[in-house]
């Protein structure tokens, strides 16, 4: 059995880890038993929350081994103790700024914000009073639903009136999230690298990601992978580009990895 000990894989969930059809490869889980086994970290980087990212991976407390990164970087959670173990909030008053613009600049789009421990989803659909209800419970991420026709108007509109007061990130070609500041997969798994460092346990990191929302965490990476089906603005700045989700990548960059050891 290779010895995987001091490697910290890192994967997007959609797109990446599950299929295009949101179904798990079994091919990747039992490449991630071996990889395990042999000493190493697994864990996602989704812009998912708890609950969402249950939903695709039932089993994903037997499917990971070190905390998770969730809610595109707003999050770092732990599966054993099931919760959130660091958090990035937004500040309220701006949230209700910036959802009433797109409110009234873009009325065809659809408006969510997650609330509270749960991350309840509160549909903006009665105007600031109904915002207002919600305010003290803790704003995770503002998830915007919107034509695709639409989005690079969208992202250009709130960077240019409200700079510096979220995280932008796009996570599809339909959906836009107003993060909080400095929020990136990229910043919470630095965080997850320096928690092990200074336990003497230095990690290095191996990140997967095929879209816009997985880039800095790319760049963040000891070495950046990704799915054949990802962006190319994503593939160029990888260092090795893995079969499709289909297939199961994160099966391909383990099996890379067991022949790099048993060289």
């Amino acid at each position: 059995m290779c010895s995987f000990s001091g490697i910290l894989i890192a994967t997007d969930l959609d797109g990446t880890f599950v299929s295009s059809k949101a179904e798990l490869v079994p091919r990747n889980l039992e490449a991630i038993e071996r990889f395990k086994a042999g000493g190493g970290l697994f864990t996602f980087a989704t812009g998912r929350v708890i609950w969402s990212m249950a939903s695709i991976v039932p089993l994903y407390k037997e499917i990971v081994n070190t905390p998770m990164v969730l809610c595109n970087g707003a999050t770092l959670h732990d599966p054993v103790a099931g919760k959130d173990i660091y958090n990035d909030l937004l500040d309220e008053d701006s949230t209700v700024a910036a959802v009433r613009l797109i409110r009234n600049l873009f009325p065809e789009t659809t408006r969510i914000v997650y609330v509270g421990e749960n991350y309840f989803q509160y549909r903006d659909t009665e105007g600031d009073e109904g915002l207002l209800r919600q305010k003290g419970r803790g704003w995770h991420k503002v998830l915007v639903q919107c034509p695709a026709d639409i989005i690079d108007k969208l992202e250009e509109t709130m960077r240019a009136q409200m700079p510096g007061k979220f995280a932008y990130s796009r996570s599809s070609p339909v959906l836009f999230e107003l993060l909080p500041p400095g929020s990136t997969k990229g910043r919470m798994l630095k965080r997850l690298k320096e928690y092990y460092a200074a336990r003497g346990k230095p990690v290095t990191l191996y990140a997967v990601g095929d879209f816009d929302n997985d880039i800095d965490m790319l760049r963040s990476a000891d070495v950046a992978c990704c799915p054949s089906n990802a962006l190319d603005s994503v593939k160029a700045v990888c260092d090795i580009v893995l079969g499709s989700c289909d297939g199961g990548a994160i099966a391909d960059l383990i099996e890379i990895l067991e022949k790099e050891k048993a060289r």
